[in-house]
């Protein structure tokens, strides 16, 4: 299937400037929203009735699978990988009326730039099904038609409530600087999930900064002696529960074991997508007391998560990701969980150990965390640029 955009859909791409965003290998992107197929503007109130109508569990298993396979149909090379799955998406989870208008208006578009399923949609479902949804406590994993029509419709319905009607006006009215002010603060918020740092990149940034920047001496001293004689390595396992190596030796292998299933395998065989924390290590380095402690410190029950979403805070509902950021795990029954997203699940390579460290911490304690930090950062970014040395005549001066 290839969606084509044609004159009419054209002037509908331009009135919906703030719904653009970047996949990993390719072009920007603008989602189709569900006025661009039925001429109308849903309600939260719609969405949160069509979610009510589903399984929270299941809603929230769904959606992440989904979200495994999204980001990793963008993340490959091969450009047909994103094709493939929009295609895939369209056919299992939009009724025949929905396909049929979608073929009508969009009919020769490339999914690649016109996709109906990203990562921040489905993270907006899991939030909204956790908070509206009841669980029916059917063991039954999948979804029947009827509710992969739900699903479908309410992926698209999400779409448009990203950006309101009164946010839209914004954006299209008044004078210039006003609307690229709205502009950027429409685009702010789901900007990071929507464009996570290449996996490649935090396997380079970690490696230096955990492997490299811990174990100079000097790097060692500057910190014990600026940061109240803190050893960050010895710090972590002593407050962690698990070695910082260990703990990140888990992060990369979770990822790759998640990335490295294909389309086809997460189609015919959900159970891929599980984790079982009691088997997922064939022959562990780590104790088991390690390896519990990891997934503890990464994973919400899904009741709790339910609670943390329930809690209102000071944020845009829309995109509040803060309880997924801090636990991109979701334990669904005893050992057995499941990643939400796999973009969060890769970024506890940057700052997550500092992240977990600091917030387990009393409050007190915190500061010399930081001021670590900061001197590792620093020492990375240092890192980096000296590659700059003498090319184009630039001369570094690390410390000025």
């Amino acid at each position: 299937m290839k969606f084509t955009l044609n004159p009419h859909t054209q002037n509908r791409r331009m009135r919906h400037p703030a719904i653009r965003f970047r996949l990993h290998h390719m072009r920007h992107a603008v989602y189709i929203t569900y006025q661009e197929l039925f001429d109308r503007h849903p309600t939260q109130e719609e969405l949160n009735q069509l979610i009510t109508g589903l399984d929270a569990l299941k809603t929230t298993m769904v959606a992440a699978r989904l979200n495994t396979m999204v980001r990793r149909s963008v993340s490959q090379e091969d450009p047909k990988g994103g094709l493939n799955f929009q295609s895939w998406f369209v056919k299992e989870f939009f009724d025949d009326e929905t396909r049929k208008r979608l073929m009508d208006r969009f009919g020769n578009e490339n999914p690649n730039r016109r996709p109906v399923c990203h990562p921040i949609q489905l993270l907006s479902i899991m939030r909204i099904a956790l908070a509206v949804a009841a669980v029916g406590g059917e063991s039954q994993a999948e979804f029947t038609e009827r509710d992969r029509h739900k699903f479908g419709t309410a992926c698209l319905m999400a779409n448009d409530l990203f950006c309101t009607l009164e946010e839209r006006e914004h954006i299209q009215t008044g004078p210039q600087d006003e609307r690229m002010k709205h502009l950027l603060l429409q685009v702010l918020a789901p900007g990071e999930a929507s464009n996570p740092t290449p996996f490649r990149n935090l396997l380079f940034r970690s490696y230096y900064v955990y492997r490299i920047a811990l174990q100079d001496p000097e790097i060692i001293y500057k910190i014990r002696k600026e940061c109240e004689g803190l050893d960050f390595e010895r710090n972590f396992e002593d407050v962690v529960g698990i070695p910082l190596q260990g703990w990140l030796s888990l992060v990369i292998g979770l990822y790759t074991h998640l990335f490295n299933h294909s389309l086809e395998e997460f189609v015919g065989n959900p159970s891929v997508f599980v984790v079982d924390r009691r088997t997922i290590l064939e022959k562990p380095a780590l104790t088991t007391a390690q390896v519990n402690s990891f997934f503890d410190r990464l994973s919400s029950s899904f009741e709790d998560l339910r609670e943390e979403l329930k809690r209102l805070r000071r944020v845009d509902e829309r995109f509040d990701l803060v309880p997924f950021m801090a636990k991109p795990f979701l334990e669904f029954a005893p050992g057995r969980c499941f990643c939400v997203d796999l973009a969060l699940l890769s970024e506890k390579l940057n700052n997550g150990p500092y992240f977990l460290l600091s917030s387990l911490l009393p409050e007190r304690k915190r500061e010399p965390v930081f001021k670590a930090w900061g001197i590792l950062f620093e020492a990375y970014v240092n890192w980096l640029l000296r590659g700059l040395e003498g090319r184009h005549g630039a001369t570094f001066y690390p410390d000025t």
